[in-house]
């Protein structure tokens, strides 16, 4: 008997001692994301019953110098998603409505014809067909949020005559305007105005304190735009009305922890219910909730984003861990938004990761002192004629570079893809020629019929005229990636530069053309580097839409280089005998 006790004892002081590494690595991992202001906000991780990360980091509210706490309350975004369908599923539990009735069923003076064959369950899964708000080309894209409240009657009038764009219960298609009628739905069956509904017979009836449907009560966490302390600022506050149901609410972690064990632990829905929160019903989702295959494990998250917050519920239901992600910090600039949305999933990831006991590549330490600068300073010319210049002043380094030569513009270094028999990359390479000197005859020779038509009846010339106006004379542009029938290429301009994909269709014609979003009409000429271990210069190409780099000095043969590496590619400079600045 003492030989098992003591057995017992060695496992959970086993078990203990690996948490805690994990614990280490989770936090050593959130400290330097933090160090390099990328990471605003609050973090916990769960796996049974240890907790091996609780931690906020970052500021709360900019103007008053408050710091996020685990206590702090975020918005949530779209994770709002998946309370407004379990609220549906306990009135269904409840035999208050039916999930394969129309929702005209429901909706009384806000029925319309046009959804007469959608049904609830159509809208929690989203496979309405209803245009969605937020989503652009589905003919609401003057819908955009106020600070100030919107009425029913006036929502409603957005959307309610729009011809859908499928048929119900046939495609899959993310959907906003779903979750704002279901929770419309719930305040026409209860006769209860939606956010009292939810605050007292969802989040009051299972102790979730924290949690609400708009930005209220203490320790709230304001939006905040930018990833460069200097340039933070707060970002703008729309009023709820104009998601709810379908974002707006605010959460702290911990509330969401609870939230994780009441829909998978808990009695507030049935085991049928909580069963169809978590059922695939069209492509990877659930009601609320995405369900994937990501290394032989079933995960099931959601992520949501607003103006200056983005969070991610991570959680691996069969082994009972959750990883939950809440923040206060975006780009400003909407096109780079999905970056920091993507960044947060990122984190999400690299976290199960280091749960799962795997390697993930971390971001790198800063160095303590800021000693070694100075070998640095000088300039350096790169092959390609470009040419950067470092320059230390009271302690800081900066990377000063020229304007002219746009080839390692702003720092996304890009190589122009070689030819090598491959005919989408020759076609990609004459197309993006013929486009960049405006030749648009010349462009139709390479595309299937349709395209052909809109080069030829001028529609394409409108369009890349407008796109392309900011960045001035087009001087060039060069293909620098391929995936499958994908191609990229940026047309650098005498202002600036914008990037187009290219598709092709599987007889390697071109089917369409499309500008990115990623658009540098004006650089910035200076940036300032960080110092990191091994005497290395960190770019942080991250908090201006870019992928980081870092420099490192080489001797051969009696001359110094500085070696600029950006992923897997890297670039040589030589140093020149005299500091030349722009």
């Amino acid at each position: 008997m003492n030989k098992i006790i003591s057995a017992i004892i060695v496992l959970l002081i086993g078990s203990y001692a690996i948490g805690q590494d994990k614990s280490a690595a989770i936090e050593n991992y959130l400290d330097r994301a933090h160090q390099l202001n990328r990471f605003s906000g609050a973090v916990l991780v769960q796996k049974g019953e240890q907790v091996l990360l609780k931690k906020a980091y970052g500021i709360a509210k900019l103007d008053q110098q408050i710091n996020n706490t685990v206590a702090t309350k975020f918005n949530i975004g779209s994770i709002t998603k998946q309370f407004t369908a379990t609220a549906i599923l306990k009135l269904y539990q409840d035999g208050k409505l039916e999930l394969h009735h129309p929702i005209n069923t429901y909706l009384g003076k806000f029925a319309s014809n046009r959804w007469r064959k959608v049904t609830v369950h159509h809208l929690l899964s989203h496979q309405s067909g209803i245009p969605s708000i937020l989503q652009s080309g589905q003919g609401l894209d003057e819908y955009w949020p106020r600070e100030t409240s919107i009425s029913w009657d006036e929502q409603i009038a957005y959307f309610k005559d729009l011809k859908l764009i499928n048929t119900p219960g046939e495609e899959y298609m993310y959907n906003n305007t779903g979750y704002i009628l279901l929770a419309l739905i719930i305040e026409q069956v209860t006769q209860i105005p939606y956010h009292q509904f939810m605050e007292e017979y969802v989040f009051k009836a299972n102790k979730l304190y924290a949690t609400t449907v708009s930005k209220k009560g203490d320790l709230i966490a304001d939006n905040h735009f930018c990833y460069d302390p200097t340039e933070m600022e707060k970002a703008p506050e729309y009023h709820y009305s104009w998601y709810r149901g379908a974002g707006g609410n605010y959460a702290t972690v911990e509330d969401l922890n609870k939230w994780y064990s009441i829909i998978h632990h808990g009695n507030f829905l049935n085991q049928e219910n909580k069963e169809r929160l978590f059922k695939v019903y069209a492509r990877n989702y659930g009601y609320g909730w995405v369900i994937t295959q990501r290394n032989h494990q079933k995960l099931v998250y959601h992520d949501g984003t607003d103006f200056g917050s983005t969070s991610f519920f991570l959680t691996v239901p069969q082994e009972d861990l959750r990883i939950i992600i809440l923040t206060n910090q975006t780009h400003k600039e909407l096109e780079l938004l999905g970056e920091s949305e993507d960044w947060v999933q990122q984190i999400g990831y690299d976290l199960l990761d280091i749960v799962n006991g795997e390697k993930i590549k971390a971001l790198p330490k800063l160095a303590k002192s800021n000693t070694t600068y100075s070998v640095f300073n000088g300039s350096y010319a790169f092959e390609d004629g470009t040419v950067v210049s470092i320059v230390t002043k009271d302690s800081i380094a900066k990377l000063i570079h020229k304007k002219a030569n746009l080839s390692l513009y702003r720092f996304k270094f890009y190589q122009s893809v070689g030819v090598e028999n491959d005919e989408i990359a020759t076609r990609a390479i004459k197309a993006s020629e013929a486009l960049s000197k405006r030749k648009y005859w010349k462009f139709a020779k390479y595309c299937d019929g349709e395209m052909k038509t809109v080069a030829y009846t001028g529609l394409l010339s409108i369009g890349f005229n407008q796109i392309t106006k900011p960045i001035g004379d087009i001087k060039q542009a060069i293909v620098y990636d391929i995936k499958e029938n994908v191609a990229t290429a940026r047309f650098y301009g005498t202002l600036g530069n914008v990037d187009f994909e290219i598709i092709f269709d599987k007889d390697k014609k071109i089917q369409g053309v499309f500008d990115t979003g990623y658009s540098d009409y004006l650089p910035p000429q200076t940036i300032e580097l960080k110092q990191i271990s091994g005497q290395r210069l960190f770019i942080d190409g991250f908090a201006i839409g870019e992928n980081d780099a870092i420099l490192e000095l080489e001797e051969k043969n009696g001359i110094t280089y500085i070696k600029l590496t950006q992923g897997d590619r890297s670039f040589l400079g030589k140093k020149l005998s005299k500091l030349s600045l722009p």
